[in-house]
């Protein structure tokens, strides 16, 4: 009998709502999520009988993912009750890395308490563990049949729930808090839940994804996306954690009869891909003749799927793009602030029916889909609000556009035709030390001066069409080869050059060892042996003490610190991906001198790109130096937004409460540290 009444159990006004819906085994009981506020929710079971909702906990932070225990003993669901801070490595901090743990419900005052172990004898075939989770398939299927055959599939016994002191009789299972997601409850007392990474901080910059080299999503990991996380077994019975898939799993699910999962996953290569095995199963790494699974093949050992060549989508982009129009419209009307669609800054209404109307019109123009993303921007800002923006999807995975990036020298350059090359008139510095955003032409061993002129890149001669940017294309992350023609140019000087990520004295031994056996070469080549005849001499074992230190004296430094104008020399550089964050930088370092010249040495300079983690970075890498300067210049421009302005301004609206005073070191110094005066 279907009932054609619709009526609302329960509901929430929160933005987190209602989710993480579970059904019981029998049918007959609902679990889900319900927000509370917008930081905690609570587990709540729906007996579809009456209508009826009862809590199935007291959240201390926050409850969701409830799962059915098949055999109707436990409630199986994530909680936030224990937070375990640690501290910063930066600055003086604490921060929770992971404050979920799977915990268990006893749905009845009978059952016993899960942490202690049950009691076997050794003929119990359960307590073993151990062998592949697909030798015993047949029995498992014959099992299974007889248990079809004798219960009554139309008939299922409701799972009984003592709700009297049901919220206390809640237990802490033994694992780790950490980030977990996608709880599934198996048979014979156990269950899976996925474990996310601790989120890995990664690069940070202005173009960032040039720079992580493992190209995970760093921002991007939360539950159920990004790099994914390990899916893990846990036994009840037996208190003991299990490794299915080692990392990589997304999401999880069980097949109506609970006896094969489908796992969604990221491969080595960063594709997502779905593959299908026993429940709760390990998969094996050889097949029956011990012969490693090709994890590429779609088979049954393997269990990957072949959705390539099962599916095809056929798509009229036309039609896709009114259909995206018409859902990102009806979402802002279900969503936005205020249902009367007033705009952002309270000064009056949008006429949303008639907006959505107008841009319809518009629709038969637009022919890329990113001109359909200029055309949904300009009409999500007729509401007039801030932080209210359109993405235009995914843009492709970061290894292609770094594949393709051109290369850059951290240079400017101008082209002589006297010279017949490009004269080097500015060489970015940028953060020296680093590979990704210190100038190419600053690293040490090369040598490279203003002045200098820059005649062929690869052995490939430059021209005043074809220049450094052309000859670079594509060669971004790569190893190049430049031939320059010494210019008129202060060079530095051999211990600074070789000091740059060197290690100074160290260094100029190494240079002073190579000199020597250059020198030692040619001597070779023309001189004679003890003997007083031409050729080799033998290969003596002995003790060699190194080098004194280089002094200053001309005849002990290499020859490219005292290349003569119009010398012709060849350096070989790794081309940058971007120069953006090393210019950056230089125009950093350029501002704070000129605000503390300006400022009498009294005043700092900081300047925020952002408020997320590049800004957050830029702000504890300058702040504690430019604050004791006494006042501050923190300077927004061109700031593109982000969510930790909060963070940042307790910082800078907090108030010294107090001064040391050592013996030693610094004179005086405020409490809360890198406090304004």
């Amino acid at each position: 009998m279907f009932c054609s009444q619709v009526r609302t159990a329960d509901f929430s006004d929160e933005s987190g709502g209602i989710g993480d819906l579970a059904w019981s085994p029998c049918g007959t009981w609902l679990a889900y999520t319900r927000h509370d506020d917008p930081e905690r929710s609570r587990v709540r079971i729906l007996d579809v009988r009456d209508g009826s909702v009862r809590d199935a906990t007291d959240p201390v932070l926050g409850d969701c993912v409830p799962s059915w225990d098949p055999s109707g003993n436990f409630l199986y669901f994530l909680s936030a009750r224990e937070l375990e801070p640690t501290y910063d490595s930066g600055r003086f901090g604490l921060s929770f890395h992971g404050i979920h743990r799977p915990h268990a419900i006893a749905l009845r005052a009978d059952v016993p308490n899960p942490l202690l172990r049950e009691l076997r004898p050794p003929h119990d075939s359960d307590s073993s563990s151990g062998g592949s989770d697909y030798e015993d398939d047949s029995e498992d299927e014959s099992e299974s049949e007889d248990d079809e055959s004798e219960a009554d599939p139309d008939a299922p016994e409701p799972i009984e729930i003592d709700f009297e002191g049901l919220p206390e009789r809640v237990v802490a299972l033994p694992m780790p808090a950490g980030r977990y997601g996608h709880l599934t409850a198996l048979d014979d007392g156990k269950f899976m839940v996925i474990k996310y990474p601790s989120r890995r901080g990664g690069r940070v910059g202005l173009d960032a994804p040039y720079y992580d080299s493992d190209f995970s999503d760093s921002d991007s990991d939360d539950e159920g996306c990004g790099g994914g996380g390990a899916l893990l077994r846990f036994d009840v019975r037996q208190l003991k954690t299990s490794v299915l898939i080692d990392d990589g799993v997304r999401s999880v699910e069980l097949s109506m009869d609970r006896r094969s999962m489908l796992v969604e996953k990221r491969d080595n290569y960063g594709c997502v891909e779905v593959r299908a095995y026993k429940a709760g199963a390990k998969p094996d790494d050889e097949d029956s003749d011990g012969e490693e699974v090709d994890d590429t093949d779609p088979n049954r050992r393997s269990g990957l799927i072949d959705i390539e060549n099962r599916v095809d989508v056929v798509v009229d982009p036309r039609g896709e793009w009114a259909q995206m129009l018409g859902e990102t419209w009806r979402r802002l009307r279900d969503e936005w602030w205020h249902p009367g669609m007033r705009f952002g800054d309270d000064g009056g209404a949008c006429d949303w029916p008639g907006t959505l109307a107008r841009y319809t019109k518009v629709l038969p123009r637009i022919s890329t889909r990113h001109e359909l993303a200029d055309m949904i921007s300009d009409m999500v800002a007729e509401l007039r609000s801030s932080h209210a923006g359109v993405y235009t999807g995914d843009p492709g995975e970061h290894r292609r556009r770094r594949a393709h990036s051109p290369g850059h020298l951290g240079a400017d350059f101008v082209w002589d035709p006297t010279q017949g090359g490009y004269v080097v008139t500015k060489i970015v510095e940028g953060d020296v030390w680093d590979e990704y955003t210190g100038g190419a032409l600053r690293k040490p061993g090369v040598n490279v001066a203003v002045g200098d002129v820059l005649t062929h890149v690869n052995r490939v001669g430059l021209g005043a069409k074809r220049g450094p940017s052309a000859a670079l294309v594509g060669k971004g992350g790569a190893e190049v080869l430049l031939t320059f023609t010494a210019g008129l140019g202060p060079r530095r000087p051999l211990r600074e050059s070789m000091e740059f990520g060197a290690g100074g004295d160290l260094a100029q031994r190494v240079a002073a060892v190579s000199l020597a056996d250059t020198k030692d070469e040619s001597n070779k080549k023309g001189g004679k042996n003890k003997n007083g005849g031409k050729g080799r001499n033998k290969a003596v074992n002995k003790y060699v003490p190194p080098p004194p230190p280089v002094t200053a004296k001309k005849s002990s430094k290499p020859e490219d610190a005292t290349r003569k104008p119009g010398t012709r020399f060849d350096v070989r550089v790794r081309a940058m991906h971007s120069e953006l964050d090393a210019r950056y930088r230089d125009m950093i370092r350029d501002r704070t001198k000129r605000v503390d010249a300006l400022g009498g040495g009294e005043v700092g300079y900081l300047r925020l790109p952002d408020m997320e983690r590049t800004g957050f970075s830029e702000f504890w890498r300058h702040f504690p130096d430019e604050v004791r300067k006494g006042a501050l210049v923190v300077d927004l421009r061109g700031n593109v937004g982000g969510h930790i302005s909060e963070l940042l301004l307790a910082k800078l609206a907090q108030r010294p409460l107090a001064w040391d005073v050592p013996r030693r070191g610094t004179s005086l110094f405020s409490f809360p540290y890198g406090q304004l005066d």
